[in-house]
Formats: C-alpha cells, sequence, structure tokens
C-alpha cells in the first residue's frame, strides 16, 4: 500500500479526512453534563466564527493560503479532543504502543487533518450550516450528537452529525459522520490494515511522508467561488462523495 492510501481511503463516502486537545472526561452525573455552552451550540458558534473569518479574510487568502491556519488554531482546533479521536482510532494499537509511538502518531495524524482541513477552507465559496436544536433531555447524557447540514446553491443538503463529550468541563468533538459514515470508523479499518501489514510505526512513516510531501495550493490567485470550489464543511472539514470530482 502506497502513500496514496491516505488520500484514497478511509472515508468511503467522504473524502478522508479530523483534530487537538489532550484531555479527560470530567467527572459524571446529570449535573455536571449541563455545561455551557451546550453542544449545538458549540457547533454552531464555531461555524459562524469561521464563516465570518473567511469571509473577513477572503483576498488574504487568495495571495498566502497559508494563512488559513491561524484560522483553524484559533477557531476549530479548540473544540476537538484529538486523544480520543486518535485513541478510538487506533484501538489495541493505542494500548499497545510505547509512549513516544502515541505522541509521534497523534502529531502527525493531527497535521494530516488539519492539512486537508486547510485545503478545503481555503475553497469556501459561501456554503452555509443548518444546525438542529437539540433537545433539553439530551443534555442529561455525556455524549450527544447534533444533527446538521451543509446547505449549498449547487448540489443537495450534506447530512453531518457531530458525536461530542464532556472533556474537561466543555463539549468537544470526539467523532462526526458525514452522510452517515464516521470518520473514527472507516480511519480504524484503513490504518488497521495497514498496521497488520507493516507495524504502527510504518503508518506513523507513511503519514509523516504525506505531511512532508504536502503542499498547500492556492497561493497567488483568487479563492474559488461556486460549484467547482467544492462544498466545505465549515468546522471539520470533511466531504461527502458529492465532493470528492473537486478535491
Amino acid at each position: 500500500m502506497d502513500a496514496q492510501f491516505l488520500v484514497q481511503r478511509g472515508f468511503g463516502v467522504i473524502n478522508r479526512c479530523f483534530l487537538l486537545l489532550l484531555a479527560m472526561l470530567a467527572g459524571a452525573g446529570a449535573g455536571m453534563a449541563h455545561a455551557e455552552p451546550p453542544p449545538d451550540k458549540v457547533i454552531a458558534q464555531t461555524s459562524e466564527q469561521m464563516i465570518a473569518a473567511l469571509k473577513e479574510n477572503r483576498e488574504a487568502l487568495a495571495t498566502d493560503p497559508n494563512r488559513i491556519y491561524e484560522l483553524i488554531d484559533h477557531i476549530a482546533l479548540p473544540h476537538f479532543d484529538i486523544e480520543t479521536i486518535v485513541r478510538q482510532i487506533l484501538g489495541k494499537a493505542w494500548r499497545k504502543a510505547s509512549a513516544d509511538q502515541r505522541k509521534r502518531f497523534s502529531r502527525e495524524f493531527q497535521t494530516f487533518i488539519m492539512n486537508i482541513y486547510a485545503k478545503q477552507l481555503v475553497k469556501y465559496s459561501n456554503e452555509e450550516l443548518q444546525i438542529d436544536p437539540l433537545k433539553p433531555e439530551a443534555l442529561d447524557s455525556r455524549y450527544v450528537t447534533v444533527h446538521s447540514q451543509i446547505m449549498s446553491r449547487a448540489t443537495d443538503p450534506i447530512s453531518i452529525d457531530y458525536r461530542m463529550h464532556l472533556s474537561g468541563g466543555d463539549w468537544k468533538i470526539c467523532d462526526f459522520t458525514v452522510e452517515g459514515v464516521s470518520l473514527v470508523i472507516n480511519y480504524r479499518n484503513s490504518f488497521a490494515a495497514e498496521i497488520r501489514k507493516s507495524g504502527l510505526d510504518a503508518l506513523i512513516r507513511k503519514l509523516a511522508g504525506h505531511n512532508a510531501r504536502f503542499k498547500l495550493e492556492g497561493s497567488g490567485s483568487p479563492v474559488p467561488r461556486g460549484r467547482s470550489a467544492g462544498f466545505q464543511v465549515v468546522l471539520t472539514g470533511a466531504f461527502s462523495r458529492k465532493a470528492q470530482a473537486y478535491m
């Protein structure tokens, strides 16, 4: 399996994609589950901030697309629990991995996802995220799912569900699905096959190699608009099959 498996496998109906912050689930009980802001508001506020920042920085991103990483660091990263995502993806391999392997894999996986996220954010073309409000009783659980849709004039709505949990007193994303396909499950399957074949260190090397070769395109040209720009998932950078032709 060559390095292309990193961008050609995994997400099935999603185009392979997400992210950061070491955190642990805090305590237990319904009272703790009522953290503020609630999970649906976290998604809404973050997507609104990202959309506003993309519009405000459109010209700057057209000439220097690498500035998108500043927006990702400031707006998106704090709302993802990368350690939980990585633990779920690696499964048994995480439990068997050394501390050094865990650190290196987490770093390369985060960089890999950030690069894909950045690549799509610079293609943002005025899509909107429509979020279904949570029912009050949902907040009595430690885990909740926020349902949403990406709305675009160029295509049918794209369904996205955010799986969130309490981490350090805040609601953070620990998985998401695009049109019914889970980020965690798809990467778990593709990475597990690579680990069985060549080992965890080989997988880390492939991720590192892919990251080293990555180049963010778009410098010196206008930010694409309309259908040819792809269908931006404002918060996650994950894309459905409908967007694959534009990746």
